[in-house]
């Protein structure tokens, strides 16, 4: 287009910055590659054939599409509207709506969808633009991980269960019946758990799922290991072994490297972070509100 704006291949290299040659070479790869002249070569410089007049027309009317195209997307990257979906294991919930709610607040125009689920979504391939991550931090090439914060577990059981018997004991560890993992990522605690003791817990029933955790601990059948955000809201539980680091799982913040300067996903990893510190008991108060 610029050689047949310019009329010369002289001018058209210097407007572009390369070599006359490099000009006339890709004038001839063009005109191969359609299998037509576009040009007349004469002494005074380069002429558009009709073929060439009609490159010349389609060639501008893309280029204007481009242009527009190139227009929208640096938009959207600085717009705070359209859609943001969020991912991360549905037991995480509690800690991060607070966090979501206030955004929701801040930014009314994002179309925020928030999807809670066991199966990691792939920011690759767009089925998510955050994912809020547990456990090894996500080694992933194409991502960006950042540190968020700590999921703390502790022992639970029912209060009246830990109340003293009739002739005045109190329940030692090994009286209790636990509630015993199957799944691989509730099984960390419970196994460093069993490492310490010097006795074999008494299983009183296998679950895969920390809400079947919590609701059979809530139904009296053993005691269990329960995320201090599960546990927190339910007055009728206590901690025998009370949360603690050692005990605990961190969490991680990911989104695609391709994806970094977007401003609606910059703004919500900057305002989950704020959350960052929150203890669990103000989180738990402010999802009850």
């Amino acid at each position: 287009m610029v050689v047949a704006r310019l009329g010369t291949v002289s001018a058209a290299s210097s407007e572009l910055g390369v070599h006359r040659a490099t000009v006339m070479r890709h004038v001839d790869t063009l005109e191969a590659a359609f299998g037509s002249k576009f040009f007349l070569r004469h002494s005074r410089g380069y002429t558009l054939t009709e073929a060439g007049e009609e490159m010349l027309e389609i060639a501008g009317r893309a280029e204007s599409m481009f242009t527009v195209l190139q227009a929208r997307s640096r938009k959207r990257a600085v717009d705070l509207s359209g859609d943001l979906i969020v991912t991360s294991l549905i037991d995480l919930s509690p800690l991060l709506m607070p966090a979501i709610s206030s955004f929701r607040q801040s930014y009314p125009e994002i179309k925020l969808t928030y999807i809670a689920d066991d199966r990691l979504f792939r920011l690759e391939h767009a089925e998510a633009h955050i994912a809020i991550r547990a456990g090894a931090k996500p080694d992933m090439e194409d991502y960006i991980v950042r540190p968020f914060r700590r999921v703390r577990f502790g022992l639970y059981g029912q209060k009246k269960l830990m109340q003293p018997t009739n002739d005045g004991k109190r329940h030692c560890l090994k009286d209790l019946e636990f509630i015993a993992p199957l799944d691989e990522k509730l099984h960390q605690p419970f196994a460093k758990f069993m490492r310490q003791m010097n006795f074999d817990p008494k299983s009183a029933l296998y679950v895969n799922d920390q809400q079947a955790v919590l609701y059979a601990v809530l139904a009296g059948i053993g005691v269990g290991f329960l995320a201090e955000h599960i546990a927190h809201p339910f007055r009728e539980l206590t901690p025998i072994l009370p949360p603690s680091a050692d005990s605990s799982v961190p969490l991680w913040i990911a989104t695609h490297m391709d994806l970094r300067h977007v401003s609606k996903i910059q703004k919500f990893v900057q305002h989950i972070n704020l959350y960052r510190a929150t203890p669990v008991s103000e989180l738990t108060e402010l999802n009850a509100d």
